[in-house]
């Protein structure tokens, strides 16, 4: 990790941002009192919402289990452009829990409506990261979304979905 003292950071506040954001590497700056890191906003929230992901009991085991299952099994695909949406059997059991006696094509295009429905404006989702890198977290109200996208099969695999 790049270490800078204060002064050094001061001076050159807007390129060190710049370079956080580009490099997605922590700078830490030295005072005199405290140290403090600089890091792209992007990457804090990454980082915050992987904690909440990681807090909620079960989710990594969840989460890890959706991402290595084939798209094939256990799949409906629902194709909307250029991307399918697929729901797995770990994500629609969540659901399954939210909207009760729907079929599981009904629950699909309940989740597919939700992550389509999500404002562009800030960032729609969050890269999760460690050992859930690769997959991306979407919130709207109550909704969470977890779902990687596949960009060679052209497919947003839901990973898990929930309401709290």
């Amino acid at each position: 990790m790049q270490t800078l003292t204060a002064s050094e950071a001061q001076n050159n506040l807007y390129r060190l941002m710049d370079q956080s954001a580009e490099s997605h590497q922590p700078i830490l700056i030295s005072g005199k009192r405290t140290n403090s890191v600089l890091i792209s906003a992007e990457d804090w929230e990454s980082i915050q919402e992987t904690l909440y992901l990681l807090s909620v009991p079960g989710m990594r085991e969840s989460i890890k289990e959706g991402m290595a299952e084939p798209v094939e099994e256990n799949a409906l695909r629902i194709w909307t452009g250029e991307l399918a949406a697929c729901v797995h059997q770990t994500s629609s059991e969540g659901c399954t829990k939210a909207r009760g006696s729907w079929s599981k094509r009904q629950r699909l295009k309940h989740c597919w409506q939700l992550f389509r429905k999500i404002p562009s404006s800030p960032s729609p989702y969050e890269k999760l990261i460690g050992d859930l890198s690769g997959a991306y977290s979407a919130h709207q109200h109550q909704h969470r979304l977890v779902y990687q996208v596949l960009q060679d099969e052209q497919v947003v695999k839901v990973l898990r979905l929930w309401s709290h």
